[in-house]
Order: structure tokens, then C-alpha cells, then sequence
């Protein structure tokens, strides 16, 4: 059982009283060792264009399984990013929507339209990236810049109150800072979203070690990532 956890991607074939047989697709959001089996929240397909879109179950429950009945699995490492979930439910055979819940099979893909993924860039999918490690797979033209670069400083939390910003720079700055206290109190009930704040929670681990790494490396002291200032003068 130890080569599941939340996040993976699997296929199945569920047998109903009737003694038919169902593929299901669905992602990983637990695993009990008591019963040694696998929970799992399934995709199912709506009215949307035209039986084209695929969606979590609304109710957000999930369905435990035995582990005999998967055919094939996709482990997601830990804190990947959203372009190798993306290929992860390419795999399965679907292409994953940006918001995080619209599906559609990949031979629909053409005919579907789906919320773009946050990590697609909006120009040309042959545009040239940096093989520099210290870009992250990002073009080096001047927008982004690579971790070494001198001009590159440290993570440090905006001032919320620096004079030189305005009030709607400030608005978000505090809206922005509240929503990571907002993120650190909130205990989902269910297995889904149990599941997604452990993933989220991982990637921001793994990033706040990286900043956290690069201030020592400037000389600077560490700072509470999860607790940015929310105070704003009047």
C-alpha cells in the first residue's frame, strides 16, 4: 500500500451488483491501512458540451477501493508542479482543465473547450526556453530572471504600508496576506479537499525551503512564510 498516496492518478474497473463491469477514472485523496484499501474521488462525465466535460463528483465523496481492482496507476510526486499533473492525467487519458475540476477525454480535446491552465504560456507552445537550471524552464528575455542573477533579491513580504504604493497596490497587498493566514486555519472535512490542501501545502513547503535557503545565502535572517504582515496603517 505504501506506493499510494494522495495525489496519484488511477484506472479501474468497478463491478456492480448486476455483475457489470465499469472503467472509472479517478485521483488518489487516501489511503486506509486499516482496511487496506485505496480512497478515491472519481471523475464522471456531465451534459456539458455535449457529454464532452468531465467533472469530480459534485458531492465530493469519495469511494474506497481494493487495490486488486486498479489497472494502472500514476504515482505524482510529491509537490509537482501543474504541468506534470497535467501529464499525468494525459496518462489516463484526459486533458486537465486550469481550474483544477474540468476534464475532457484527450480524443475530445480538439472539439472541448477547457479553462486554461495557469502554467500554459499565452504565446506560441514552440517558443524557445532557457536550458539555464536557475530559470525553471522559463524564456530568459528580460522578464524573468534566473535565481543568480545579481539583481535577483531574496523573498521578502511587501510592505503593506510603503508610501510609494497605492491604495490599491496596498488592497492587495493585505487581501494577498490574509489569504495565506486564511489557507493556514482552514481544516477541510473532506478527502478531496483534504487532499488538495496537503498538495498545496507540499509545493509551498518545498518552495519556502528554497527562499528561506537563498535569504541565508544573502546574509539575511529567516522569516515565518506562512504568517505575513497584515497590519495597515490608516
Amino acid at each position: 500500500m505504501a506506493n499510494y498516496k494522495t495525489g496519484d492518478l488511477i484506472i479501474c474497473i468497478i463491478t456492480h451488483g448486476d455483475n457489470s463491469n465499469e472503467i472509472k477514472f479517478g485521483e488518489v485523496v487516501g489511503v486506509d491501512l486499516v482496511t487496506q484499501k485505496i480512497e478515491v474521488s472519481f471523475l464522471k462525465r456531465t451534459a456539458l458540451q455535449d457529454g464532452r466535460i468531465w467533472h469530480f463528483e459534485e458531492s465530493d465523496e469519495w469511494v474506497a477501493i481494493n487495490k486488486k481492482s486498479i489497472v494502472k496507476h500514476v504515482p505524482i510526486p510529491t509537490g509537482s508542479d501543474g504541468a506534470i499533473v497535467a501529464a499525468g492525467w494525459l496518462d489516463i487519458g484526459f486533458v486537465a482543465g486550469g481550474n483544477g475540476f474540468s476534464f475532457c477525454l484527450v480524443a475530445d480535446e480538439k472539439t472541448t473547450s477547457l479553462p486554461l491552465l495557469l502554467c500554459e504560456d499565452s504565446e506560441s507552445e514552440e517558443e524557445e526556453v532557457s536550458d539555464d537550471p536557475a530559470m525553471h524552464g522559463y524564456k530568459n528575455d528580460g522578464w524573468c530572471v534566473p535565481d543568480n542573477d545579481p539583481s535577483c533579491e531574496p523573498f521578502h513580504f511587501a510592505d503593506i504600508n510603503d508610501p510609494t504604493l497605492s491604495d490599491e497596490a496596498k488592497e492587495f497587498i493585505e487581501t494577498t496576506h490574509k489569504a495565506v493566514h486564511d489557507f493556514e486555519r482552514w481544516n477541510p472535512t473532506d478527502k478531496q479537499s483534504q487532499g488538495i490542501k496537503t498538495y498545496i501545502g507540499n509545493a509551498d513547503i518545498k518552495a519556502c525551503i528554497q527562499s528561506d535557503n537563498a535569504r541565508v545565502k544573502a546574509g539575511k535572517s529567516s522569516i515565518s512564510f506562512t504568517k505575513p504582515p497584515l497590519k495597515r496603517k490608516r
